[in-house]
């Protein structure tokens, strides 16, 4: 009984055990992944995605793109992205000078195809450029002709068209040329070089001034310009204040002629050359109880410009003293007119008072002055004054000659004691 219930019981527990270990067999296997069916092709497909293709790209496609100036199109090519190639279009890259793109290439290294990127690299070239072209241009003022030249694009020659460019004062164009050097042609490119000249210039143009009203007359000069002399005429350049015209000159430094001038520089307004001489203005008729006040030069906006003349009434015991220029430190002042008091010859000069009010003394003899005859008037002698107890020299001055009448130069009297000035007048 015992050994019948025992062998019950332990036919019952190994079914129970060999049941659980049967449910915890089949609960399991899922989780557990078998390498062992992994099959040959999937093997195959990984090892080429971490080593690379096997088999070389496809041909490559056709790109057709037209040409675009100062641009390069890098073709496509074919990559190999996730176990498979994949084309990757072309595009557009600005030009690089001396250098040339070099295309993506697979290339076969230990039986998988490796891809060596593209790059720019040098491009010079090892033959001498062909002869230039013949470009025939007509002549065109103000410009100069730019010949063309042969330029290295792309891994060949390419000619590069002339052109023109405005002149340029004492400057004259470099061609643009190739140079061997170390086996290798090198571009040494064209630009503007200084161009002076050693020959001096000739002599300057005569030409009509043309006066305008706020305006400076430029006067035309020499230019040097492609190896030669030219003239540039004059213009009418409008007032500048407190700036005047530096004309231009050339002047030889070492051995070669340098240009001074041709702009606008600081300076005095006031004149520093000598005024026209008078124009003679006055009136043929005489008109009574007036004074006929002759006109003048006057320095306005950098230039001598005349003042007609004009009648002016009669003043008792006056006269007209015309305005008149004089040198002071290079330059010229205008000493202006004015009403001044005139005591005629014929009326007695009152005599002094007892005290000397005036000089004992005579003056000094009368200094010289040069003068040359003018038309139309009287020179009125220069003369010694006295002032501030001693006698001081005024300078002579011009007289506009007057019909039927007589200059009579000042002079000193003696009357008693002392010195009388006696003043000029017409008479």
């Amino acid at each position: 009984m015992r050994s019948t219930l025992f062998r019950l019981l332990l036919s019952t527990g190994l079914g129970v055990a060999t049941l659980a270990g049967t449910v915890d067999t089949v609960s399991a296997q899922p989780n557990v992944r078998d390498h062992r069916r992994t099959g040959p092709n999937d093997n195959d497909r990984n090892h080429d995605r971490d080593r690379g293709p096997r088999e070389a790209p496809p041909a490559p496609r056709v790109e057709r793109q037209a040409a675009r100036k100062g641009y390069v199109w890098v073709s496509g090519h074919w990559d190999w992205q996730g176990g498979k190639w994949t084309w990757v279009s072309g595009r557009w890259e600005r030009e690089r000078p001396g250098k040339r793109w070099r295309a993506v290439r697979w290339e076969l290294r230990g039986g998988v195809y490796v891809r060596v990127d593209g790059d720019w690299e040098d491009d010079l070239p090892r033959a001498a450029p062909p002869a230039p072209k013949v470009e025939r241009k007509p002549a065109r003022k103000g410009f100069v002709w730019i010949p063309g030249h042969w330029d290295w694009q792309r891994g060949k020659w390419t000619w590069v068209s002339g052109r023109y460019e405005a002149e340029r004062e004492s400057r004259r164009w470099r061609p643009t040329r190739w140079e061997l050097r170390n086996g290798v042609y090198v571009r040494i490119d064209g630009d503007w070089e200084p161009d002076y000249p050693n020959v001096a210039p000739p002599p300057p143009k005569v030409e009509r001034v043309a006066v305008r009203a706020g305006y400076v007359w430029v006067p035309g000069h020499w230019y040097w310009k492609n190896g030669k002399w030219e003239w540039y005429p004059g213009r009418q350049e409008k007032r500048r204040p407190g700036k005047r015209y530096r004309e231009v000159t050339w002047e030889l430094k070492n051995g070669i002629y340098v240009r001074i001038g041709g702009d606008w520089i600081d300076h005095d307004e006031r004149p520093r050359q000598a005024p026209p001489a008078l124009r003679d203005d006055t009136p043929r008729q005489p008109r009574r109880g007036y004074v006929w006040v002759a006109g003048h030069w006057d320095w306005k906006d950098g230039e001598w410009k005349w003042v007609s003349g004009r009648w002016e009434k009669e003043r008792p015991g006056k006269r007209w003293r015309a305005p008149r220029w004089e040198q002071r430190n290079g330059v010229y002042v205008k000493i202006d007119g004015d009403w001044e008091i005139f005591t005629p010859a014929s009326t007695p000069v009152p005599p002094p008072p007892p005290a000397a009010s005036g000089p004992t003394s005579p003056p000094p003899a009368p200094r010289a002055e040069a003068v040359q005859a003018r038309a139309g008037y009287v020179w009125a002698r220069g003369h010694y004054r006295w002032s501030n107890g001693k006698y001081e020299w005024v300078p002579g001055h011009w007289e506009r000659a007057r019909a039927n009448m007589k200059w009579q130069d000042p002079r000193w009297e003696k009357r008693g004691n002392v010195w009388v000035f006696v003043e000029g007048g017409w008479r």
